[in-house]
């Protein structure tokens, strides 16, 4: 494919018309390497090397179109900034912020509010929950928004609302709000983006409840959405979701769909999730004892799956090696990796992860009558504080089967569920 010149753009940017505009300018528009090299040129030329006056319609264009990319990333770094400053303020000062601050008043800020809410909610649902609650008072006061803008930001708003409450484990305000943002989505606020993300919110909703199989359902639609709306790699984020669900009861069937997923991940910021794509497959085969595919899958890719910064995702890979170490019957050397990955997790706070392996650990134990290190690892995990009141319960519950040393590896592999996916009500219990 032919590419812009460097030469040539400069020569464009100067009003020269010695070079073809027409394709500069189309291809700048299309190509994002060539469009940054645009917005390089025109930065070294400065105000003085480019005079409006002299270019063509179709570098006056470009031109224009790069000044506003440029103006949108700055409002949007700024926006960011306010979302840390207005965090950094205590209860009253930021009810002030929100009411009276001239900075406040800008859709940039209700955006970045709302994308700071989806990136909270995980970690920290109800400062996520909060941060939707000011961007909704925001939105309903901005003077001069156009209502399709106001409209698409006031449901994007309710829907990271309702996952914040989800994640607090309140389902019914969850629904609420989830019902409201898909009225407005119907009556065109957000678009195909903005419903695939109120049904995945959906999905995650009815996985807590207990039926994963009506997930999956509203899963498979959330990719019909993106399919319709051509958003290819989030098609493969869906499917990674769906095998997800599905390894709990069909582990073949999610190595299968966690394979066809990385066909749909090629993009630079598809790689954390073609990551969790293949630890799956690594998972998958590990839970149905296929030990030497295991090996080879994870000697494949572990470089690339050690090269992400994330702790929950190298504690995961951590985890594989202690299985498959376990599987190979290398009892010291499993007991050692659990262990160390038990210990990273405690001190990184990464503690659903952490009682997670612990269940693992369990069965390990369990699995060769090791009746007294069961005991001992369900009553300290049982007393571990940092947990949760639901989990802990759960860990008293196998510390009584443990003891009379009736506990089962079904048993082990549903309190391993509960601890995957209802932490958020487990957190209320």
């Amino acid at each position: 494919m032919r590419h812009c010149d460097r030469q040539d753009l400069e020569s464009f940017f100067r009003g020269g018309t010695d070079v073809d505009g027409g394709f500069l300018a189309a291809h700048a528009i299309s190509c994002a390497d060539c469009r940054r090299l645009a917005a390089s040129v025109l930065g070294g030329l400065g105000k003085s090397g480019c005079d409006p006056r002299r270019l063509s319609p179709a570098a006056a264009a470009l031109r224009e179109i790069l000044r506003l990319e440029e103006e949108r990333a700055g409002a949007a770094v700024r926006a960011k900034g306010l979302v840390s400053v207005l965090l950094a303020l205590d209860d009253k000062g930021r009810a002030r912020f929100i009411r009276s601050d001239p900075r406040a008043q800008s859709a940039d800020l209700v955006a970045a509010l709302a994308k700071a809410a989806r990136e909270k909610a995980p970690s920290d649902p109800k400062t996520a929950a909060m941060l939707c609650t000011y961007g909704l008072h925001l939105v309903d006061d901005l003077c001069g928004l156009p209502t399709r803008l106001r409209d698409a930001l006031h449901a994007e708003l309710l829907t990271e609302q309702a996952n914040a409450r989800r994640l607090q484990a309140d389902r019914s305000a969850a629904n609420e709000l989830l019902d409201r943002a898909h009225r407005m989505a119907q009556e065109g606020a957000g678009g195909p983006a903005l419903l695939a993300r109120i049904g995945s919110i959906r999905a995650s909703i009815r996985l807590d409840e207990g039926n994963p199989a009506e997930a999956i359902l509203l899963l498979s639609d959330v990719r019909q959405t993106y399919e319709r709306a051509g958003e290819i790699h989030q098609v493969g984020r869906t499917m990674v979701q769906i095998a997800d669900i599905v390894s709990v009861f069909d582990p073949a069937g999610a190595y299968q769909a966690a394979y066809g997923a990385l066909g749909y991940l090629s993009r630079q910021d598809d790689l954390r999730t073609r990551a969790s794509a293949l630890g799956m497959m690594v998972e998958c085969l590990i839970e149905q004892g296929l030990v030497g595919e295991a090996l080879r899958e994870l000697q494949e890719h572990q470089a690339f799956l050690e090269q992400f910064c994330d702790p929950a995702l190298q504690v995961r890979v951590r985890v594989m090696e202690a299985r498959l170490a376990a599987l190979l019957e290398h009892e010291e050397e499993a007991l050692q990796l659990f262990a160390n990955v038990i210990d990273e997790c405690y001190e990184r706070g990464l503690y659903q992860l952490m009682t997670s392996y612990q269940a693992f650990l369990l069965g390990f134990h369990v699995d060769r009558k090791k009746w007294t290190k069961a005991v001992e690892l369900c009553a300290f995990a049982a007393g571990q504080e940092e947990l949760p009141e639901g989990a802990r319960q759960l860990w008293r519950k196998l510390e009584a089967a443990t003891r009379t040393r009736t506990l089962a590896a079904g048993e082990i592999q549903e309190a391993r569920r509960q601890l995957r996916a209802d932490w958020a009500q487990m957190a209320v219990a």
